[in-house]
């Protein structure tokens, strides 16, 4: 114990040498109190050396290594910094918001269908056409008297499917004709009351599809007109009702092979000797109505085998007339009201080559024919539809053609 004692003196004077005077007794006595209780709650008999403090602190050293290396065998410390340092965060992305629905299709349509024709703009054709849905279920536009311009028909190219426009009644330039011929799949264009240069229908030339043109009541739509209209190959319609054209300008329809259907109501045909030169093979709808056709134009029409309505109407038809309607064989509609027929000439019907095709046939206003020309109509068992009134026939010959024509609809006075 003594050697312990001599220990513990010497640690004390040594830590009182770094202290104040003032301290020098308390540390003192601290010194010696933890001394003396390390030393008797040891429970140890033998005082340990210096020598003995110094291999216990290298042996704890040793143990507390070895526990480092056996947390993670094979791993140095550096590596062990390393691995555990913590990952970066990743930028968090941001859901995109979702885009603004457009507007409703079905809206939009039917805004525009609700607009009077006149009424409608470039701007609503923007709106239509800006549609990303049902741009397809749009056929046709109906543009009448209204002022759209160039750039608005353009717009028209969006629309898939279609194939018919009327632009009647509206004051069109070259450029709307231009910008119509960019609608390649245009199948029916109605552009009456056309008062613009007949030179600018030259824009159509080329137009794949288009089947219908309708010019009717064109004032400026004559002869010139049709000159400039040279490539239209699959055209079957063409209506130049009202127009100034003349017997001068129906050879020019035989540019268009295809043409089945050829409206010259009112038109300025004079004598109908136009049609001499006239080369539609096909033709099958034909209307002459309130022209001079009938001064020489009948003799040509035995050429057009395949007519089926022939329309004649206040045209000045004679009886000796006639003879040039019976060689048509396929002849389902004809119309020769309000001219001049008598009994004379309803005898050709009996041997007419369209007894068994005939389903209309119209004589009213032919006020000198009478129940003897009524016999005429026998054998007609086609017929559907038989207009005698302004006729003079009979209300008793009337009663027995309902008889003999058993389901048709006669009508008489």
């Amino acid at each position: 114990m003594s050697l312990y004692f001599r220990f513990v003196v010497f640690l004390s004077r040594r830590l009182v040498m770094w202290v104040s005077p003032s301290c020098r007794v308390c540390c003192g006595t601290m010194v010696v109190s933890v001394g003396l209780l390390l030393a008797f709650t040891a429970g140890c008999d033998k005082i340990p050396k210096m020598s003995d403090l110094a291999k216990s602190n290298n042996k704890q050293a040793e143990d507390l290594s070895k526990e480092q290396k056996t947390d993670k065998p094979g791993t140095a410390p550096a590596a062990q910094a390393k691995t555990s340092a913590p990952t970066p965060e990743q930028p968090k992305v941001r859901p995109q918001p979702p885009k603004p629905a457009g507007p409703d299709p079905d809206l939009v349509i039917g805004q525009f269908l609700k607009k009077s024709p006149p009424q409608r703009t470039d701007a609503d054709l923007q709106a239509l056409t800006a549609l990303d849905s049902k741009l397809d279920t749009i056929t046709e536009v109906d543009l009448t008297g209204s002022k759209v311009t160039p750039a608005g028909l353009e717009l028209l190219a969006k629309l898939p499917n279609l194939r018919s426009l009327t632009v009647s009644a509206m004051e069109l330039s070259e450029g709307h004709f231009q910008a119509i011929a960019k609608l390649t799949g245009l199948r029916e264009l109605h552009a009456r009351s056309y008062r613009g240069e007949p030179a600018a229908l030259r824009h159509l030339n080329g137009m794949p599809q288009l089947e219908v043109l309708d010019l009717a009541f064109g004032a400026r739509v004559d002869d010139n007109a049709l000159t400039v209209l040279e490539d239209l190959p699959a055209l079957k319609e063409i209506d130049l009702m009202g127009t100034p054209v003349t017997d001068a300008g129906v050879p020019l329809l035989s540019r268009f092979p295809a043409l089945q259907k050829i409206n010259l109501h009112k038109s300025r045909i004079m004598t109908g000797d136009g049609f001499k030169k006239l080369e539609t093979p096909d033709l099958r709808w034909l209307n002459v109505s309130e022209t001079g056709f009938s001064r020489l134009g009948f003799v040509h029409l035995k050429k057009f085998r395949h007519l089926e309505t022939f329309i004649c109407g206040n045209a000045g038809v004679v009886d000796s007339n006639m003879p040039g309607l019976v060689g048509l064989p396929n002849l389902r509609e004809l119309n020769l009201s309000f001219n001049s027929l008598t009994d004379a000439g309803m005898q050709f019907f009996a041997r007419a080559a369209f007894k068994n095709t005939l389903e209309v046939l119209s004589l009213q206003a032919n006020r000198k024919i009478t129940d003897r020309g009524a016999t005429f109509l026998k054998g007609f068992k086609a017929l559907k539809e038989l207009d005698l009134r302004g006729t003079a026939i009979t209300p008793a010959t009337v009663a027995a053609m309902r008889q003999y024509f058993q389901g048709a609809v006669i009508k008489h006075p």
